[in-house]
């Protein structure tokens, strides 16, 4: 049995898809740029405006699968994660969980799987974690760069708030390292853009009001 369920999360700013598709290639090999009308466009350097549902697919930011810390599951499940990263503010996560079984932890909606402890197996390594972890590692280390000794941080920790360009400074640095037109104020103060991620009590599927089964 294969369940799909989705998840999106806000951003404070809108993004170049030209410049997202080329830094994250680096990172996923099977990342692919998107336009809605035209399967074969991708944008160009310098581009102006863009389709609001423009942007990049990648497929498995991470592939494993979860062998212990669901209740009454006693089989490996395999799990999966896409993800669709949209011009206009939207970042949107797949989770694909495959099983040889039915399982009602898989529906019941008073259960948020991203935030249960699990045992995760990925490639050959088991760690404890959560689906929670694993999209926001995806959000903080590789779309938004918040690590230590990156590019980004770099220009976060020798900012000068006595400057009165320092915020125009962040800005433009945001939109040239990362491919982020942000907002501002929010984004300069506290350095988070991501916003409106799944609560504790609820599963939160986007787009379908319940998981496809196939």
């Amino acid at each position: 049995m294969i369940v799909k369920k989705y998840w999106a999360t806000g951003v404070s700013g809108y993004f170049d898809p030209y410049i997202l598709y080329n830094r994250l290639k680096e990172h996923y090999p099977d990342i692919t740029y998107y336009h809605p009308d035209d399967d074969k466009y991708v944008a160009r350097p310098h581009q102006k405006s863009f389709h609001p549902l423009e942007g990049v697919k990648i497929s498995n930011i991470f592939k494993g699968s979860v062998i212990e810390g669901l209740k009454n599951v006693n089989e490996e499940i395999k799990v999966s994660f896409n993800v669709e990263i949209f011009s206009e503010r939207i970042v949107a996560f797949e989770m694909i969980l495959k099983s040889n079984q039915y399982h009602d932890i898989f529906f019941d909606e008073k259960v948020n799987l991203l935030k249960l402890p699990l045992k995760i197996k990925d490639d050959n390594n088991i760690i404890e974690s959560s689906f929670h972890v694993i999209i926001g590692d995806f959000l903080i280390k590789k779309l938004f760069e918040f690590t230590e000794g990156s590019p980004l941080m770099k220009v976060f920790d020798s900012m000068d708030p006595t400057d009165e360009r320092a915020e125009i400074n962040i800005l433009k640095s945001i939109k040239e390292k990362l491919g982020l037109f942000s907002d501002g104020g929010g984004a300069f103060e506290s350095k988070t853009f991501i916003k409106g991620l799944p609560s504790v009590n609820s599963n939160n599927f986007f787009i379908r009001k319940s998981p496809i089964i196939t």
